[in-house]
């Protein structure tokens, strides 16, 4: 009898790895972009130097995120929304979550995105700079009233944020280089800071959450973002 032919294996479908589209640049027709497709990030720190805290605005949420070790040592003083993390890890894991789900991470200007130019890579493909959108709106909308400088605080005025306070009493700078000078002399002890440091250190995370959600607020009035 003639052989059977030899049986062919059957062949196994190659897996391929979904790849995520690329975010697309807004244009004008895309806004108002929604609430949950945006990371809001706003860096605090020396100039010309990695920043020292972000502070971070993210479904619904808004948390500081230290990022200078020198400073780590301040989620002791318990803030509840007060975390430690790398520069190099917290920058990386944004802009993976921008990435993944299709969020955009929104800064008022270039700052932030050349922060992360620095410090990490380019996120151009998903970074917002949103003082481009709010400067179109003013051209079409009220192109007598635009404030300057145009600056957040100048906007936030515009817009008449009800919360507005006048932060920092000292000056950004001014008041981490106290709150370190402290850290280092009592060697990472928070409860030994002076009442008036630890005060000044709320201080500045009040003034950094006033600028996080004034752009939210901003950008909600000038309907560049729903909700």
């Amino acid at each position: 009898p003639s052989p059977m032919p030899a049986k062919t294996p059957p062949t196994t479908p190659v897996k391929t790895t979904p790849t995520t589209p690329a975010i697309r640049p807004l244009r004008p027709k895309d806004y108002p972009v929604k609430a949950s497709q945006v990371i809001v990030i706003d860096f605090e720190g020396y100039k010309d130097q990695p920043p020292v805290f972000a502070g971070v605005w993210e479904d619904g949420h808004f948390r500081v995120v230290i990022l200078d070790e020198r400073f780590k040592a301040l989620v002791k003083l318990g803030h509840p929304f007060v975390k430690y993390q790398s520069i190099k890890r917290f920058l990386s894991r944004m802009h993976r979550r921008a990435f993944l789900h299709q969020k955009y991470l929104v800064g008022y200007s270039e700052h932030e995105a050349k922060v992360f130019a620095d410090c990490y890579g380019d996120v151009s493909e998903v970074y917002l700079n949103a003082r481009m959108p709010l400067s179109r709106w003013f051209t079409l909308n009220d192109r007598e009233k635009r404030p300057t400088p145009f600056g957040l605080k100048d906007l936030m005025k515009y817009f008449e944020y009800k919360a507005y306070k006048e932060y920092p009493h000292k000056g950004v700078t001014t008041i981490l280089s106290q709150v370190l000078k402290q850290l280092m002399k009592h060697e990472g002890d928070v409860q030994r800071l002076t009442p008036l440091a630890a005060s000044r250190w709320k201080e500045l995370l009040d003034y950094n959450k006033q600028d996080v959600l004034g752009l939210m607020y901003v950008l909600k009035r000038a309907k560049l973002l729903a909700s």
